[in-house]
Parts: C-alpha cells; structure tokens; sequence
C-alpha cells in the first residue's frame, strides 16, 4: 500500500498536469446522481480502458471461499459473478473481494485513472464489476481531512435512518490490493451492516474503507456530520457539495472566509489549497490537525481486516494518539 502512495508522490508533475488535478479535485468525487442507475464492466482490452453494460437480472453471484488479501489482517469473503453483458457476452469472475465505493470509486473516470498502469496477475487481463447498491443506516459524509489530490474525501459514517446510496466493486486480489494502496488514509473494514445490491443480492460483509479522521462537523450542528451532495441519499443530514467543504476546509485550518467572495477569487483560492495539499505534505498534515477540531470520530461496526497506511507516519501516528480517534470496530 505504500508503495503506491510514495511513487504517485514522487512524481513531478508539469504544470498542465497539475491544472488537470486542480480541476479533478474540483469535481470531487467525480459521480452524479445518474451515475448509480446503473452498474458496469471495466476492462483493459489491447491497451484500452473499455467499458460494458449490463442489466441487472443478467448476473448471478454466489459466495466463494474467504481468501487472504496482501498485508490482511484477516479473510475477507469472496464471490463468484456470471455476468451476460448487453452485447451477450458471458463473463465469468471468481473470486471477487467485494468493496464499496461510497466516493470516487464508483467513478468511471477514478477507476480508469487509478489503473491506469496496473499489470494484472499472470497477465489475465483486468475485469472489474460496479453494481449500485445501498447501505442501511449509514451516510455518505465528508471526512474530517484532505487528500494528497486535493479535495475534502468522503468516508462512511452510522446515521441511524439514513440510506446512503454506493456501488459495490468486484475485484480479484491483485486489483482489491492495488485499489486499496489508493486509499492511505483509511481502515479498510468488513461491515457488519449488508450492502443490498441493485438486483436484490444482499453482500453480508462488504469490504469498506473508512477514514481514520472520522466526519467533519457540521457547523450548524456540530453533533452532525455533513452529506456529499453529490451521493444519492435518504437522510436528513444537510448536504454538502465538494467545493463548499473545500471552502469549510479553508475556513477551519486557513483560517480565510470565502463564502463572500466572488467566484473566481473562490476557485483561485480552492484550486491553491489543493495544490498546496499535492505537493507539500507537511502543510497537509498541518491542515488535517486543524481539521480534527470539527471532527465526529469514526463510528462504523466491523472487523478491521488492514490498517490505514498514511497511519506509519510518524507525525500522522502522533497526531491520531493526540486526538485519540475512538474505533469501535475490534482491530483483531
């Protein structure tokens, strides 16, 4: 998981390359609400990202054996798909780790990003099945930090009544491993909570990644985390769209208040925290100990099956022992 993390950091980026991540932090988490309609394949076919649909009566998914992923601290279930796309081709998958994708990884556009230059075990080629589905009394929030490419990430959080809308991946161990490696600031879970899939298949134990920095507050009820609005839901939690957590975040650790400025002063001012985030960590880290002060600690019930990596940094280990972030969830 590291490995990821530290090469993706080590790259220089051109200054065209560094605009392209301003504006993809900008559209954060890069979903609408259309997006969770319907589920996809996502392959690579002769260098190509390809895309393939599917109706949700034509695939069939029965349990598999549990099997170990990379640097687990326990199995994880595991899932055998039959999938008949809508040009009739039958694609078989087995054994699948089930994750959900509460933020940027029911995105497409994410998803091909992130494997872009992946390399497949034992050159079978990379297959990777996105169902919508939904996830009983739990919310899709804002997480009280900011990421190495820029935004204000999303994590999950218990909200008893709410039903948070999210897809659940299928991906073999190499990609569940590499997808994770994406992920530095989160524990990765197996839910005690089912994931419902859009065909009615329930997934007892979905594999879930969530944020060691908890929910960020929400300043008009700080005992209250903040919905994505870009994430379909049923809650009555206030929403909030990726850009005014940007500005929230700027208010808090930056201690500058957009909300009266014009349009173009806010995205020069978001689109330099955001780079400010990507290439200096030590000013992200400083951002994210601000940050902690309007946060709601992780309340999400599982089993930890691996630990957030961003946590073997010894400033961000020292700074979860100073807020003592409470983890309901056994770490064993």
């Amino acid at each position: 998981m590291g490995r990821i993390r530290r090469k993706f950091r080590q790259k220089a980026l051109s200054e065209k390359e560094l605009h392209a991540l301003e504006t993809s932090a900008l559209g954060y988490p890069l979903v609408k609400h259309d997006d969770f309609k319907d589920g996809f394949l996502f392959t690579h076919e002769a260098g190509h990202d390809v895309f393939r649909s599917f109706t949700p009566e034509n695939i069939r998914i029965t349990p598999g054996k549990e099997i170990t992923l990379p640097n687990a601290e326990r199995k994880t279930p595991s899932y055998t798909l039959e999938i008949t796309d809508t040009d009739g081709n039958l694609h078989i998958l087995k054994d699948r780790v089930a994750i959900a994708g509460i933020g940027s990884n029911s995105s497409q556009k994410v998803l091909a990003r992130k494997f872009h230059h992946f390399k497949s075990e034992d050159d079978t080629p990379l297959v990777v099945c996105v169902i919508p589905a939904t996830l009983e009394d739990h919310a899709v929030v804002h997480g009280a930090f900011v990421g190495a490419r820029g935004p204000v990430p999303a994590t999950i959080h218990e909200d008893k009544g709410t039903i948070a809308t999210i897809t659940v991946g299928f991906y073999d161990a190499k990609a569940a491993n590499h997808i994770t490696g994406t992920e530095p600031n989160y524990d990765g879970l197996l839910l005690d909570t089912p994931a419902v899939l859009q065909n009615g298949v329930k997934i007892p134990q979905p594999l879930a990644y969530v944020a060691v920095w908890g929910a960020l507050q929400d300043p008009q009820n700080p005992d209250r985390p903040l919905a994505l609005a870009a994430i379909p839901a049923q809650t009555s939690l206030a929403f909030m769209s990726n850009q005014e957590a940007l500005i929230e975040a700027i208010r808090i650790s930056d201690h500058i208040d957009l909300a009266p400025a014009p349009k173009d002063i806010k995205d020069k001012a978001m689109r330099r925290y955001i780079r400010e985030n990507f290439q200096d960590e030590q000013q992200r880290i400083k951002r994210i100990k601000s940050l902690q002060n309007h946060s709601i600690p992780a309340n999400i019930r599982g089993k930890r099956v691996f630990a957030a990596s961003f946590a073997k940094n010894p400033q961000v280990a020292a700074l979860l022992q100073h807020h003592k972030i409470p983890q309901k969830h056994p770490k064993r």
